[in-house]
């Protein structure tokens, strides 16, 4: 027979606060000890201005590191199969990835089976920017600005549809919250690529879409308009160009674009991270890159912050999603 073992309490307490005491100076020694190799930043998408930046960025932190932060693109799935690589990895601070509003905000509203939130699936690190959208438009229409766009399709209900890039996708978010918005109804066409919207715009097929300065040249050489810009602000790329709610309607949206680490990652590693990131924000080669890209810089935005924008996003989408039955998948 086996003996009957008996623990007194004291034993008991000693024996967890022994665990407890482990677990503390292992995930300190790791932050302490960290980094000690190369770090992955893993960009979901393929190559793009915005991609150029990244890279300028990831030296910058290199140097405040003391270790190579390499980009590796993980393009597919509109930014899942570099997400789930994330969130499959070691909460160790050496896998990052680049995050959307599509791949952390809509595409959670729209899936069934892929229900993720920050905190719980991801460890937000920080925002890196904000991109202003724009209202493009075709020249085959009678009227050269938003508020001209809203009169028109008021007045003929059903007759104007707008584009984006795919069911989910910012476009197509952004043509129904300028629906909810403007109080009108836009018909949503999806097309491959921005480049088929632009094509389909100046033959006057398409009437609207919403994106950012890439058809700034078609802009510059009168194939197509820009009616609106969706910011607070106006646009640097579009200076004279007023805002939606300049125009009368309350319509704000900006692309953004945020570092996120796996579920589970000690603070002590976020900190570093996000202050890595902070500071090469504010070095003259990432400044000057992000005036490249058109890209807005948002230094010094904290985890908490960061994570309180993608629930804000996800909340301000969440009624559109109902109303509409966008499902993806």
């Amino acid at each position: 027979m086996n003996p009957i073992r008996i623990y007194s309490r004291t034993r008991v307490a000693a024996a967890l606060v022994c665990t407890a005491f482990g677990a503390t100076l292992s995930t300190s020694a790791l932050a302490q000890a960290w980094p000690s190799r190369p770090i992955t930043w893993l960009y979901p998408f393929g190559e793009s201005a915005a991609t150029g930046w990244v890279r300028t960025l990831a030296q910058e932190m290199s140097k405040t590191l003391g270790q190579p932060v390499l980009v590796e693109n993980k393009p597919g799935m509109g930014g899942r199969i570099g997400m789930n690589q994330l969130m499959a990895a070691k909460p160790d601070g050496y896998t990052l990835s680049i995050v959307v509003p599509s791949m952390v905000a809509y595409q959670p509203l729209t899936s069934p089976t892929f229900k993720i939130e920050p905190g719980k699936s991801y460890t937000a690190i920080t925002q890196i920017y904000n991109l202003k959208l724009n209202l493009y438009g075709s020249n085959k229409v009678p009227y050269n600005d938003l508020k001209g766009l809203v009169a028109y399709a008021k007045a003929n209900p059903g007759k104007l549809n707008y584009g984006s890039t795919g069911t989910a996708s910012t476009g197509h978010f952004a043509g129904e919250l300028l629906n909810r918005a403007a109080g009108i109804q836009m018909v949503h066409v999806p097309y491959k690529g921005e480049g088929d919207q632009t094509a389909a715009a100046i033959s006057g097929d398409l009437h609207l879409y919403i994106t950012s300065a890439g058809p700034k040249t078609s802009v510059d050489a009168g194939r197509i308009q820009v009616l609106a810009t969706s910011g607070e602000t106006r646009s640097k790329v579009f200076p004279n160009t007023p805002t939606a709610k300049e125009q009368g309607v309350d319509f704000v949206m900006t692309q953004w674009m945020g570092m996120v680490a796996p579920p589970g990652l000690p603070a002590d590693i976020v900190s570093r991270l996000n202050q890595a990131i902070t500071a090469a924000m504010k070095e003259p080669s990432p400044m000057k890159a992000s005036e490249i890209a058109g890209v807005e810089p948002t230094p010094s935005v904290s985890p908490e912050s960061f994570a309180a924008l993608i629930r804000a996003d996800m909340k301000a989408l969440e009624p559109v999603v109902k109303a509409t039955g966008i499902v993806t998948d």
